[in-house]
Formats: C-alpha cells, sequence, structure tokens
C-alpha cells in the first residue's frame, strides 16, 4: 500500500513482470493525492491514467483516460 486512511481512500501498487499497476480508491468525498512513484526503476514509463470526469459524482461512468510519460522523480 502507497497511502490510505480506513473508510477513506487506499492506493495500492502492484507489478507483474515489466509492467506495473497503480490504483486509487476513494469514497465519496473529493480529495487530491500526491503519489510520488519512486518505487520505479530507472528509464521512461508511460502512465495510461484512468480518473473520474466532469459530472462523475452523479454518473461514476464519466470517465477521463489521459497519456503521460513519468519517471521515478515523477509524482501523480
Amino acid at each position: 500500500m502507497v497511502n490510505g486512511k480506513p473508510g477513506e481512500f487506499v492506493t495500492i501498487v502492484r507489478r507483474r513482470g515489466k509492467d506495473w499497476f497503480l490504483g486509487s480508491m476513494s469514497n465519496w468525498d473529493a480529495r487530491t493525492l500526491d503519489l510520488p512513484l519512486d518505487f520505479l526503476g530507472s528509464g521512461n514509463y508511460i502512465a495510461t491514467i484512468y480518473a473520474d470526469a466532469d459530472g462523475a459524482d452523479k454518473s461514476p461512468a464519466n470517465v477521463r483516460v489521459e497519456k503521460k510519460t513519468v519517471t521515478r522523480v515523477s509524482h501523480l
């Protein structure tokens, strides 16, 4: 687990081979998290980020997808 608070939010990181998976879940309260990527090895990675889009509080299917180049010194 990277961070979390019972009943509020949790962030977990897992790896399979060369692929990393980072996921955060939250209760209904809006929040901003700082997620350091210092667990990554050296080099560049492409992060595919799935996040709530506008109106997700009323329609959970509203999702924003973004790709971003990250390294071990990056934060999401």
